[in-house]
């Protein structure tokens, strides 16, 4: 009896372990798709930042 007590208790203690896993890796996934969207803005403002040189440099050559 003391035995099938053991295991449910390991079995309860496993089911909390893999319920505090499963948010964990949510809340990472989450972080993850938050940086790949901060990375993808800092990439389209560096083409921007590119775009505006070129344009500008264009503008300066034609004034001249």
């Amino acid at each position: 009896m003391l035995f099938v007590l053991l295991l449910f208790q390991l079995l309860n203690e496993s089911e909390a372990t893999v319920l505090r896993l499963t948010e964990q890796a949510s809340v990472l996934k989450g972080e993850i798709r938050r940086l790949e969207r901060n990375q993808e803005r800092e990439n389209a403002i560096s083409n921007m930042e590119y775009l505006k040189n070129i344009v500008y440099k264009v503008c300066r050559s034609e004034a001249s």
